[in-house]
């Protein structure tokens, strides 16, 4: 419900939405031991960065 209110109030970009649902997809899973596939684990590696500093700038902007 979150990435939707970001989304809905134009705080984040559909793309970034889109991102951490794939990555909430991959990781959830993950967690509860479940096997991921490589491009899987690359995918996450390579736009988490992105999505944390997408955060953190939300965090910042909106004093949360």
């Amino acid at each position: 419900k979150l990435v939707s209110y970001f989304i809905n109030e134009e705080i984040a970009s559909r793309e970034i939405g889109h991102a951490i649902r794939e990555v909430y997809s991959v990781c959830s899973p993950a967690i509860h031991g479940e096997e991921v596939s490589d491009a899987q684990f690359d995918f996450v590696k390579d736009v988490g960065p992105e999505i944390v500093r997408t955060l953190e700038k939300i965090r910042a902007e909106q004093g949360v």
